[in-house]
């Protein structure tokens, strides 16, 4: 073999071999991204098993009628002990190298909805630090808690940007929970059982500094405090619809609300025509 043969032959080996290493690195790259980190993986099982015995306990008390049949069984991919939990139904992984953390739970409806007891142990969440978004409407949670970290216990969730607890039975004791989540930016708490008065002055309400929107839709409130707090506050949609607000002087509190650019006050029983000629 010549001096060139011999080197156009290298030539097609080294491209050979740059080829192959370029092909398992990435197989190596695609095997890794997204892979559930453990602790995550079990942090899932655990609040599934939660959730179940929720179920299972309201049906005992509810005359021992089941009312959620065995056989279909909540989050049924949530089960394979060494499976990719990113692969879940209702998960949502964030693309990593060595392991995707959790980024998204969608948990809607996951469970029949009941005006039995349903409290929601916030502590569970704590095995995901970089969820983004939860999601947790039409489960009928009717009270929050955490038996270590009490009110504080979703500030341990700093990167928590969107929370929807739409279509709960949740009322003003999940407040001080809910407030502690200061990352938000997203809050929906419509169709709840909120009342009254919402947000005291210079409290709940100013915990939120980054919130953008805030959903408090289809409950009971009628009184909207606030204090000069709020200014600092980026709160820009408010849907107040569907309440008990009888009173425009109920609402001077959205004064403060400097950056507040959609306000919503649908069916409410404001007569705000008579409320503009008495300026």
């Amino acid at each position: 073999m010549t001096r060139n043969a011999r080197s156009r032959w290298w030539v097609k080996e080294k491209k050979k071999m740059m080829a192959l290493v370029f092909i398992t690195i990435t197989m190596m790259l695609q095997f890794q991204i997204k892979a559930c980190v453990e602790t995550e993986r079990m942090g899932l099982l655990q609040l599934k098993s939660y959730l179940e015995n929720l179920i299972i306990n309201a049906g005992e008390e509810d005359e021992g009628t089941p009312i959620y049949p065995e056989e279909e069984s909540i989050l049924k991919s949530w089960s394979h002990r060494k499976s990719d939990c990113c692969r879940w139904e209702s998960v949502k992984c964030s693309d990593a190298i060595g392991g995707g953390h959790i980024v998204v739970l969608s948990l809607n409806e996951i469970m029949p909805y009941t005006d039995l007891d349903r409290p929601l142990n916030l502590s569970l969440l704590h095995s995901f630090p970089q969820l983004q978004t939860l999601e947790f409407s039409g489960n009928g949670f009717n009270y929050l808690f955490d038996l270590i970290h009490g009110h504080k216990s979703l500030d341990r969730l700093e990167k928590l940007r969107t929370l929807d607890f739409y279509k709960n039975r949740l009322n003003n004791s999940a407040i001080p929970f809910l407030s502690a989540a200061r990352s938000l930016r997203t809050l929906v708490l419509s169709d709840n059982l909120l009342e009254g008065v919402l947000f005291p002055p210079n409290a709940g309400l100013i915990n939120f500094r980054e919130l953008e929107v805030l959903d408090l839709s289809s409950n009971n409130i009628n009184d909207f405090q606030a204090g000069d707090g709020l200014r600092t506050i980026k709160l820009k949609t408010l849907d107040l619809s569907d309440n008990d607000f009888s009173d425009t002087a109920r609402l001077k509190g959205l004064e403060h609300l400097v950056e507040l650019n959609v306000l919503i006050l649908a069916d409410n029983q404001l007569n705000l025509t008579r409320s503009i000629e008495g300026k």
